[in-house]
């Protein structure tokens, strides 16, 4: 074995589970694109920082998925990303609405929707606070 390999086993095997235990499991709402599910490091870094154990969630409109995952999370980020589309918001888009994604727009409502249920704090960065704005009924600016 590679003394890299030792040295990295080493450092996993002197945690003790108890640490692992004691973080709470923050999920963060991933962007879609190009069929890949992705966020800037700054999400999950602060979210170590902060003491928690970040968890990217895959860009999925399973329901059954969304709920097992969710139902294991202490807190929820919803981060940023494009616009929301404006049929959420019960209006005909305006010519400077930007890019939208339906497929996104429908996981980080589904999202909020299963962490409210749970009573789970969900904090919402740009596009994630206009998604809590437009899900409990709140108006927007499309284009901004």
């Amino acid at each position: 074995m590679s003394s890299l390999l030792e040295l990295l086993y080493k450092k996993a095997d002197n945690n003790s589970p108890d640490v692992f235990c004691s973080r709470p499991v923050i999920g963060i709402s991933a962007n879609h694109k190009d069929g890949t599910s992705c966020i800037a490091a700054p999400y999950y870094q602060s979210v170590v920082m902060a003491g928690g154990a970040p968890v990217l969630l895959p860009v999925t409109k399973d329901i059954h998925a969304l709920s097992a995952i969710v139902g294991r999370l202490d807190g929820l980020i919803l981060s940023g990303g494009g616009d929301i589309d404006a049929g959420y918001l019960d209006e005909e888009p305006v010519p400077e609405l930007g890019d939208t994604d339906s497929y996104r727009d429908e996981y980080d409502f589904l999202l909020l929707k299963l962490a409210f249920n749970r009573q789970l704090p969900v904090f919402g960065i740009c596009r994630g606070h206009q998604v809590i704005n437009v899900a409990f009924g709140g108006t927007l600016y499309q284009d901004i």
